[in-house]
């Protein structure tokens, strides 16, 4: 009965013991360590590879974005070009309304001048003409009409004597003549002067209408250039919300499934390769534009048709010396 009581006292006492951890605790302390490490590990390796891919993403990105800025600034600089040389042309053009007003005030002179001339021109005319008449009448007297005298009542006054009109046709001097031959010449000089002006005027019309061409092209050449721009940044940004969503498709799928996809990113050789292939591309066709530029300038301009001047008028002749009428 005594040894049953101490053995079940002992029993006891193991058994407390084993539930207090004195016997057999430091295994299960171990145990229980060694099994929250092994996750532990597990989480910061996976962490690690996470954070080192999406590192990597991320200079990707920095890099796409990189590319996108320049080939932005790239479009601004040729809109700014394009806007500059659209301004000059503005400006070759309001120089081109100064030289037309200024042509014009010349034109105004110069019919002024032109009217003045005339004037002038018909005044000699009428001189000469009259000159021309009188010659023709000399030698030819008229009748001389007797002049009846009134009778006088007043016997005081004497009666007058009869009064012979008589007309005397004088040639023309040469200082006359020589009058005569520099207001035709002046006239003929004027008219010579006016067809000039007249040809200079539509040349100026016609470079005018060239620079406003020019300046409509450079306008619509910007307008295009703008579209163009506007269509590559809305592509662009398409292109990068379809690579993003591509990636996140692709990166659940592996995560679902355990399979590599492979290489989402061109390498940076396959990137210079594509760069120098767009680079000569557009290296040629700059080419081929200042080409078609060039023979377009040196081209004649067709469109500016200009008038021969019409010959001028020969001077009418002197009238003949006539001789001297008698008086």
């Amino acid at each position: 009965m005594i040894i049953a009581l101490v053995l079940i006292g002992v029993a006891l006492a193991i058994s407390l013991a084993f539930n207090l951890g004195l016997i057999g605790g430091q295994k299960t302390a171990q145990q229980a360590s060694s099994n929250s490490n092994a996750p532990a590990a597990r989480e910061s390796r996976s962490s690690g590879d996470e954070a080192r891919k999406l590192e990597g993403e991320l200079d990707k990105k920095k890099k796409e974005l990189e590319e996108v800025k320049k080939a932005q600034a790239e479009l601004k600089e040729e809109l700014k070009a394009a806007k500059k040389k659209l301004f000059e042309h503005k400006e070759a053009g309001k120089e081109g309304d100064d030289l037309a007003k200024a042509r014009a005030e010349v034109e105004r002179a110069a019919s002024i001048q032109l009217d003045a001339t005339r004037a002038e021109l018909a005044a000699a005319l009428a001189d000469i003409q009259r000159l021309k008449s009188d010659a023709d009448n000399k030698g030819k007297k008229r009748p001389v009409e007797a002049v009846a005298a009134a009778p006088v009542e007043k016997k005081e006054e004497a009666p007058k004597p009869q009064e012979v009109i008589t007309r005397v046709i004088r040639e023309l001097s040469d200082v006359e003549k020589e009058r005569i031959a520099k207001l035709e010449t002046q006239s003929a000089n004027d008219r010579k002067k006016a067809n000039e002006l007249d040809r200079e005027l539509k040349s100026v019309k016609a470079k005018l209408d060239r620079h406003q061409r020019d300046s409509k092209r450079v306008y619509q050449d910007a307008e295009l250039a703008r579209d163009k721009f506007r269509a590559i940044e809305t592509r662009l940004n398409r292109t990068i919300l379809e690579n993003d969503l591509l990636k996140r498709a692709i990166k659940d799928l592996e995560k679902k499934s355990g399979v590599d996809a492979g290489r989402l990113e061109l390498t940076a050789e396959e990137l210079a390769q594509s760069d120098s292939a767009i680079k000569t591309k557009h290296a040629a066709e700059d080419a081929a534009e200042a080409e078609a530029r060039a023979k377009l300038e040196a081209a004649p301009a067709t469109h500016a048709e200009e008038t021969p001047a019409p010959a001028p008028s020969a001077p009418e002749a002197a009238p003949a010396s006539t001789p001297p009428a008698q008086a």
